[in-house]
């Protein structure tokens, strides 16, 4: 499972791109969640769309359960790997761009700006999606039959990478 890719990365989506993507979702979440007493306050009856609000609260729950235990995993992997692709954590470790996996900060160096980490996570991004090679590279696939940059193998699935890469 812990295999290493070209660029020097863990095979799948990097702890960075999963907490990013566990952001969203639980933003999504929330709103959902503050539907249901906004319609309350409203003086809006049950009704069905009001039944609808709250099953999707119980619905909208679940990535982000997840969410939460996948990036617990990925961050253990990448500890075990010898790098972090987080921002702020793992000072003793070596931080790598969460994308191409090059080297950003040496271990025991000071955390990078939010705005510095960001521009290179930027731009690591952009040259990611333009080196098709990355995402056909990968032979290990996530468990729903995706690869780490959200490909299905030989279909053209650019919505998903792109619902992916939107979270980062």
């Amino acid at each position: 499972m812990n295999e290493i890719r070209s660029g020097g990365l863990i095979k799948g989506r990097t702890a960075f791109a999963l907490l990013r993507l566990r952001y969203w979702c639980t933003t999504v979440a929330l709103r959902v969640q503050c539907t249901t007493p906004a319609l309350n306050v409203l003086g809006i009856p049950q009704s069905w769309f009001t039944n609808s609000i709250v099953a999707a609260m119980g619905l909208v729950v679940i990535p982000v359960i997840v969410l939460i235990n996948w990036v617990a995993v990925k961050v253990r992997a990448e500890q075990k790997a010898g790098y972090t692709t987080l921002r702020n954590k793992l000072k003793e470790l070596e931080q790598r761009d969460p994308y191409l996996g090059r080297v950003i900060r040496k271990p025991g160096e000071e955390y990078l700006q939010r705005a510095d980490f960001f521009a290179i996570s930027q731009a690591a991004k952009e040259e990611a999606e333009r080196l098709p090679h990355l995402v056909e590279a990968s032979s290990t696939y996530a468990p729903g039959g995706l690869n780490d940059l959200g490909k299905q193998p030989g279909r053209s699935n650019t919505w998903m990478r792109s619902a992916v890469y939107a979270c980062s």
